[in-house]
């Protein structure tokens, strides 16, 4: 599993402020996902686990905390179907969402959290395509 971490304060689901907890991008079970968990002493512990591509919010933190990192295709061929399932798959796109933003990754790259960036050159690699990474997730 790959992921990163970040501390957060979740505001306090009984009135007491704010309760202190871990917010986690991750891969589970060949998904992007994310996971929010705190303790406070008017709630307890509570554990809160999504799929899909993190809110803006832990994406923009776990950035700020550990840096961006970059995605780039080395070999010359254009768009094929195995980009577009990759983007499709990792971020749950329709086929004309899948399109732009691949088309955008051919000529850009893709820069994101290193979770998203490990999770994305993984599946690329995987469909037969040359990458290069810059920052990672750690491997846990």
């Amino acid at each position: 599993m790959k992921e990163q971490a970040v501390h957060v304060t979740v505001p306090c689901g009984n009135g007491h402020g704010g309760c202190p907890g871990w917010a986690v991008q991750l891969i589970r079970d060949n998904e992007l996902g994310w996971d929010l968990e705190w303790t406070c002493d008017s709630c307890g512990i509570a554990h809160d686990e999504q799929r899909g591509q993190a809110p803006e919010w832990l994406r923009t933190m776990l950035i700020a905390e550990h840096g961006i990192s970059r995605l780039t295709v080395k070999d010359a061929r254009g768009l094929d179907g195995g980009i577009l399932k990759v983007f499709r798959k990792v971020f749950g796109l329709s086929l004309r969402d899948a399109q732009k933003k691949a088309k955008d990754f051919l000529g850009n790259g893709y820069s994101g959290t290193g979770v998203e960036v490990s999770f994305l050159g993984e599946l690329m690699m995987n469909s037969g395509r040359e990458v290069s990474m810059e920052g990672s997730a750690s491997e846990v």
